[in-house]
């Protein structure tokens, strides 16, 4: 997929531009998918969830939580996260 778009579903991809036209900020939308893809990189796989930000398809709930600040990654991908990070650059 093109770096400009923004994949909901796999049905339904909004291109940023149009986004950006009806004056919605983007940046909420990218920081969540920058951290989905960093979730690949850092999680064991499979690092798909049934819901959060691993999940692979976003729905409308998604998005509604993405506006507040509250998609979050599953507790089990927190605390693996938190291991990853507390391990991989020790002194």
């Amino acid at each position: 997929m093109p770096a400009e778009m923004i994949a909901c579903r796999r049905q339904e991809r909004v291109p940023l531009a149009r986004v950006a036209l009806q004056r919605r900020d983007v940046a909420p939308g990218l920081a969540y998918a920058m951290a989905h893809e960093m979730g690949h990189l850092l999680l064991p796989f499979p690092a798909h969830a049934d819901a959060g930000i691993m999940r692979s398809g976003w729905n409308g709930d998604d998005l509604r939580h993405m506006a507040n600040g509250s998609l979050q990654f599953t507790p089990a991908q927190t605390a693996a996260l938190r291991l990853k990070a507390s391990t991989c650059c020790a002194p």
